[in-house]
């Protein structure tokens, strides 16, 4: 592939001339990290972090033709959190039932399945809404959680190869932002689609939303639990079960199981370097 260099100070006017080109043709510019076209992804190209409208810096920018679309689950994958929303549960159960349900009835009836894990409960589900924006409120005073060890180096990898990175989510939309802003990590992302976006997992509705368009052999979502891996497989993707959270394990999965198995974050770009042959 030919090579091209331009002087420092034609950097800035290349990069405002290529952002009002792509602004025509409807790509969107974020203060985080993107330039990411709204229809016909058919090329995509992504701009450093902190790209903006207001003159962020371009000393060293890197556009990259984009081939893998890599999906993350959030909790349990990128980050520790499992206690954490274990807590959050327990208040929304004890509001609901109107008394202090203790933390070994939250471990015997949670599920990964929100939907699933209401019904275990005995929750009133004629509106599901309801649950769901109090279970955002709640996220969102709380909203804590480490990243894993090896994910920050894995994401930094995939983005230097040029894959597309997104996230799949069952947290909603405010605390996803939080966590993953707080964790250093969110400007690997060029798209979200978290609980309150879209039907929730493990309808694959979110993933549609996420890949319409893709090519779903150049596709794969990575998750912790059975509701990851069983919108993969109603979507038709390959999938990663993440076994390196505290809680993973493969009985988890269920009856679902996933194309690959990861013991750790670094084992990913080996999944990801053979299918992208």
């Amino acid at each position: 592939m030919a090579a091209f260099i331009v002087t420092a100070g034609k950097q800035r006017q290349l990069f405002l001339m290529l952002q009002s080109c792509l602004k025509t043709n409807g790509f969107q510019f974020g203060a985080d990290l993107i330039a990411r076209r709204k229809s016909d992804r058919g090329v995509r190209f992504k701009y450093g972090a902190g790209s903006d409208d207001a003159g962020a810096s371009i000393d060293a920018p890197k556009w990259k033709l984009l081939n893998m679309n890599v999906v993350f689950d959030c909790d349990g994958t990128l980050v520790s959190s499992h206690q954490g929303l274990l807590q959050i549960l327990q208040t929304l159960i004890s509001e609901e039932k109107g008394r202090k349900v203790s933390m070994s009835e939250i471990y015997a009836g949670y599920d990964a399945d929100m939907l699933r894990c209401a019904k275990n409960f005995g929750l009133d589900l004629s509106d599901p809404s309801r649950l769901l924006k109090r279970w955002g409120e709640l996220s969102g005073q709380s909203a804590r959680a480490t990243v894993y060890s090896g994910i920050p180096e894995v994401l930094q990898t995939l983005e230097d190869a040029g894959h597309r990175l997104v996230v799949w989510t069952g947290r909603d939309r405010a605390s996803t932002l939080e966590i993953l802003r707080a964790a250093g990590i969110l400007r690997y992302f060029e798209e979200l689609v978290c609980a309150d976006d879209t039907t929730p997992r493990p309808h694959h509705a979110g993933l549609a939303k996420l890949l319409d368009g893709e090519k779903k052999s150049q596709c794969l979502h990575i998750g912790d639990s059975y509701t990851d891996i069983q919108g993969a497989n109603s979507y038709g993707i390959d999938s990663v079960g993440a076994l390196w959270a505290e809680h993973a394990s493969k009985e988890d999965f269920r009856e679902y199981i996933p194309t690959y198995w990861c013991e750790k974050p670094s084992e990913l770009l080996k999944v990801i370097e053979a299918k992208n042959v």
